[in-house]
């Protein structure tokens, strides 16, 4: 008796949550260290609204 979990039953594990966090964070280190290596370290000089 295989039952197929709905969007909604899936959303409520928290396994799901935990792989969906995962993956945001990977996705954003990827795409986010690039940026900092081409880019050198703001002062406080380049920061806007002094």
């Amino acid at each position: 008796m295989k039952r197929q979990l709905n969007l909604r039953e899936k959303i409520r594990t928290p396994r799901f949550w935990v792989l969906m966090l995962i993956s945001v964070a990977l996705g954003i280190a990827l795409g986010s260290i690039p940026y900092f290596l081409s880019t050198p370290e703001p002062t406080l000089q380049d920061l806007p609204g002094k």
